[in-house]
C-alpha cells in the first residue's frame, strides 16, 4: 500500500507538471510569437492572462465535474484538453487559432489544479498529507523552470509546442494506465454525491480561498514586475534581473516539502500558514525600497513562503471539507481564489506602480496581506 501510494503521487504530480509546461511555454517564445502573428504587446499579454480568466470561470464547475464523474475521468479530460490545446496551438496559422488553443489549455490547467490535490489527499492519511502536498506544491515551479531552461535549446516556437504535446501525451497514457482511486473511497463517492452542494456554504473554505487569493495577488505581481523594477531602479541587465526573480521559484522547491512535513510533525496547519503570511507582510513592507543585497534576501524569503502558503492551503482543504469525497469541491473553491488573484494582481499592481510609485504599490500590498492574516485565524483547521 505504501509503495502504491507514492507511485500514485508520482503519476499525479507528473500529470500536474504538464499544465505549467504548457502555460509557460509562451513567455520565453513571446518575441517570436509577436513577430510571427504580427500582434501588439498588449494583445500578447492575453496569451497568459487567458489562463487565469478561464480558471476563474471554470473553477467551481470543475468541482461539480469531479463530483459527477470522479477523479480519474476528470484527470483524463484535463490532460486531453492540455494536449488538444497544445496540438492546436502548434498548428496555428492565425492569432485566433492560437488564442483558442490557450483557452482550451486553460480549461485543462484549471481542471488538473483541482483534480491533482484532491486525488493526492484521497491516498494520504492526515498525518502524512502535509508532506505529500508539499511535493505537489512544487508542480508549478518545476514546470516553469523546466520550460524556461528548455526553451533556448528548442529554438523556434513550434518546437516548444511539440515538446509540450509529446510530454502531455506521455503522462496522459500513464494516467490512464496506472491511476486509480483507493477502493475504500469509490463507494463513498457514488453514495454521497447528493450531499455535495451544501458544502459550498462552508465558511472556512471560502476564508481559505480568500487568503490564497491575496497571496497570489502578491506573489504573481512580484514575479511579473520584479525584473522590470530591477532593470529600471537597480540598473541590472534583463538576465540578472530574471535570475534574481527566479530565486522565488527555486526556494519554493525546497520549502514546500519541508513545510508540509513540518506541519505534519507539529500537527498544525494554521501555525505554519500564519507564519508564512507574516513573512509576506515583512517582505512587502521593504521590498521595493531595498538595495540590491537586501532585495535578494527579501526575494529568498518570499520564495520560502512560496512553499509555505500553497502547501498548507492544499493540505487544509480535506480537513475543512471533513469528507474525502468532498475534497474536489473544496479544491474548486481554492482554484477560484487562486485564479482571481493571478488575474487581478498584475493589473492592480501595474496601475499602482504606474500612477504612484513602486514603493507605494508594495506598501498597499501590506494591508491586503494583513486582511488575509486576520482571515486565517478564523479558519477552522488545526
Amino acid at each position: 500500500m505504501l509503495s502504491n501510494r507514492y507511485f500514485i503521487l508520482f503519476i499525479v504530480f507528473s500529470a500536474g507538471v504538464a499544465a505549467p509546461l504548457n502555460q509557460f511555454k509562451v513567455p520565453p517564445m513571446m518575441m517570436q510569437l509577436v513577430e510571427h502573428f504580427d500582434m501588439s504587446l498588449a494583445v500578447s499579454g492575453w496569451l497568459m492572462s487567458l489562463f487565469a480568466l478561464v480558471g476563474m470561470l471554470f473553477a467551481l464547475p470543475s468541482g461539480h465535474i469531479i463530483g459527477r464523474i470522479g477523479m480519474k475521468a476528470s484527470g483524463i479530460i484535463a490532460l486531453t484538453a492540455l494536449l488538444g490545446g497544445s496540438v492546436l496551438g502548434g498548428m496555428s496559422t492565425s492569432l485566433l487559432m492560437l488564442i483558442s488553443s490557450r483557452i482550451i489549455e486553460g480549461i485543462g490547467l484549471c481542471l488538473i489544479s483541482v483534480t491533482g490535490p484532491a486525488a493526492i489527499s484521497a491516498w494520504f492519511p492526515p498525518e502524512k498529507r502535509g508532506a505529500a502536498m508539499g511535493v505537489w506544491a512544487t508542480w508549478v515551479p518545476i514546470g516553469t523552470i523546466t520550460m524556461f531552461i528548455a526553451a533556448p535549446a528548442l529554438g523556434v516556437w513550434h518546437n516548444a509546442w511539440i515538446f509540450t504535446s509529446v510530454y502531455t501525451f506521455a503522462v496522459l497514457v500513464a494516467f490512464i494506465l496506472f491511476f486509480h482511486m483507493p477502493e475504500s473511497l469509490k463507494a463513498g463517492q457514488k453514495t454521497n454525491r447528493r450531499t455535495c452542494g451544501s458544502q459550498y456554504s462552508n465558511k472556512s473554505i471560502w476564508l481559505l480561498a480568500f487568503v490564497f487569493m491575496i497571496y497570489n495577488i502578491v506573489i504573481v505581481s512580484v514575479k511579473t514586475y520584479a525584473p522590470i523594477f530591477l532593470e529600471q531602479e537597480h540598473g541590472l541587465s534583463l538576465l540578472k534581473a530574471s535570475m534574481l526573480t527566479a530565486l522565488i521559484m527555486l526556494f519554493s522547491l525546497v520549502s514546500a516539502p519541508l513545510c508540509g512535513w513540518l506541519s505534519d510533525v507539529l500537527k498544525s496547519r494554521k501555525l505554519i500558514l500564519t507564519s508564512g503570511l507574516i513573512i509576506v507582510c515583512f517582505v512587502m513592507l521593504f521590498l521595493f525600497g531595498a538595495g540590491t543585497a537586501f532585495f535578494t534576501f527579501l526575494i529568498i524569503m518570499l520564495g520560502i513562503t512560496g512553499g509555505i502558503v500553497p502547501t498548507i492551503t492544499f493540505s487544509s482543504v480535506p480537513e475543512i471539507m471533513t469528507e474525502p469525497h468532498l475534497t474536489g469541491k473544496g479544491m474548486s473553491v481554492i482554484a477560484l481564489g487562486q485564479n482571481a488573484g493571478m488575474f487581478c494582481g498584475p493589473v492592480a499592481f501595474s496601475f499602482l506602480a504606474g500612477c504612484y510609485s513602486w514603493q507605494t504599490a508594495g506598501y498597499i500590498m501590506v494591508p491586503l496581506v494583513l486582511c488575509a492574516l486576520t482571515a486565517s485565524f478564523m479558519i477552522k483547521v488545526r
